[in-house]
């Protein structure tokens, strides 16, 4: 349903959709094709007495995929592209590029564990740097342009956009300094839940969590419904550093 609305909308301004839009689209396509509510007496996807089955390979390229596509989703919000900034496709498509890096990589790390029995080497090492290390730096640069956005001179952008930046750099302290906490609040709470209660009944809170927090609140933040008081105007605006 998020994905018809976000694609209805869209097509309403199609003249005036900034790139972080699309990239959203992506991201709500991808996480509907996550764990859906409807599973979570299953304890799991790859659990089959159900009748529901994901190869584990498979769950591992949905997993890498979802972290690409929240990445890029990053990258096109701080950088504001059509709205603060020109959208410059070649800057995008290059930035698109190398955040598909860290996603192929570990693919291909795990398809050598599976497909050829692999044992663990310095490449799962590499792959542990690329997908969890450099996770941290990309928010702490989307934090700075954000903020580096929002400092700047008031008469470059409309009361919207100031708004905008604003929602978005709270958002992305916000989930750079809670994440941590409340992953491993579940950690800890779910090691120690009795056997007896419904099994899966974490994968159903965790996906609700994660879809408020990593889906609908950025969908709220960038709603189309805005792209007409948004879009970026040439006049009086210049590049930021």
């Amino acid at each position: 349903m998020l994905s018809t609305y976000w694609i209805y909308a869209m097509v309403c301004q199609r003249s005036k959709i900034p790139p972080a839009q699309h990239g959203l689209l992506l991201l709500i396509v991808s996480s509907a094709f996550g764990t859906p509510f409807f599973f979570w007496w299953t304890k799991s996807c790859n659990y089959n007495y159900l009748g529901f089955f994901t190869p584990w390979n498979l769950q591992t390229i949905k997993e890498s995929f979802d972290i690409f596509t929240e990445r890029l989703v990053l990258f096109l919000a701080a950088f504001g592209f059509g709205v603060w900034r020109p959208i410059r496709r070649n800057f995008i498509f290059g930035g698109t590029l190398i955040l598909l890096v860290p996603f192929v990589f570990r693919v291909i790390i795990k398809f050598l564990h599976w497909k050829f029995w692999v044992d663990e080497t310095a490449l799962d090492l590499i792959n542990e740097f690329l997908n969890h290390s450099s996770d941290s730096m990309i928010w702490a640069y989307a934090i700075y342009l954000l903020y580096q956005a929002y400092t700047s001179a008031s008469s470059m952008k409309s009361t919207q956009t100031s708004r905008l930046i604003k929602h978005s750099l709270v958002y992305c302290v916000s989930m750079i300094t809670l994440r941590p906490f409340v992953l491993a609040y579940f950690k800890t709470i779910f090691s120690w839940t009795p056997t007896a209660i419904e099994p899966g009944v974490e994968d159903f809170v965790r996906w609700s969590i994660r879809y408020t927090t990593e889906v609908l609140i950025p969908c709220y933040i960038w709603c189309p419904s805005q792209n007409e008081r948004i879009a970026y105007k040439a006049e009086g605006s210049t590049e930021f550093n």
